[in-house]
């Protein structure tokens, strides 16, 4: 369609497994693709072949520095953020931040803010059982691991639900991620919280999906393969 390979969208994380994934199902799907990270050595690694993209721009910068983000996001239609901590033992350091994203985003008059959580952060005014699977992957996430990343992804969310509301955002809560060939669709649920993994390729296109659909605009789904109890 006219119009389509100008359309521009900034990947935050992207040297990531998610991030790496969406990059390269973004310039698939002809946009030109903002690749945001803070290591360019990682990042030419990780995305390999793919630097040498005509549609794709490199830029460096921290996600809480509001002139590098403005820099990147000018004329985007979207920005996919799948800033996470790496290795999981590092603390998240995305809720810091989140502020000046959003910040960033309404200067910039983004259309769409897609921002990758995790399936273990509760939703605000969602409630976990006691003594329930859930409840033990969280404990095992965050004490056994020393892991902030639980926190973060909560943090998150709290500040777009509370903070945000003028902003058309869309929080992805994916199970485990892993490699390999795409599986299939995601289904977005709201069930509790179970053990099991998608692929970081299934999880890019639902996040594309996002860019121009409207179903989970403000909504923070749960994601995995079906079948699921409570389909949203």
């Amino acid at each position: 369609a006219e119009g389509t390979t100008t359309r521009r969208l900034v990947v935050l994380g992207a040297s990531g497994g998610s991030g790496v994934a969406v990059v390269e199902a973004a310039l698939e799907r002809n946009y030109h693709v903002v690749a945001f990270a803070r290591d360019q050595q990682r990042l030419n690694r990780e995305l390999g072949h793919l630097m040498g993209h005509a549609s794709l721009e490199v830029a460096l910068g921290e996600i809480s520095d509001l002139t590098a983000l403005l820099s990147a996001m000018q004329g985007a239609q979207a920005v996919i953020c799948t800033v996470g901590p790496r290795p999981e033992t590092a603390p998240g350091p995305l809720a810091p931040a989140i502020q000046i994203l959003v910040e960033a985003c309404r200067k910039c008059q983004i259309e769409r803010l897609i921002v990758q959580g995790c399936a273990l952060a509760s939703a605000p005014g969602e409630w976990w059982g006691l003594l329930t699977p859930a409840r033990l992957a969280r404990a095992v996430v965050r004490w056994q691991n020393s892991s902030k990343a639980i926190d973060d992804a909560e943090a998150v969310m709290k500040y777009l639900y509370n903070e945000a509301k003028d902003v058309k955002w869309v929080v992805a809560r994916p199970v485990w991620l892993e490699e390999g060939e795409a599986r299939g669709a995601l289904v977005p649920n709201l069930d509790t919280f179970t053990q099991s993994s998608i692929r970081y390729a299934d999880l890019a296109l639902w996040l594309l999906e996002q860019v121009d659909g409207g179903d989970y605009v403000q909504k923070m789904p749960r994601l995995k393969y079906g079948p699921v109890e409570y389909p949203i």
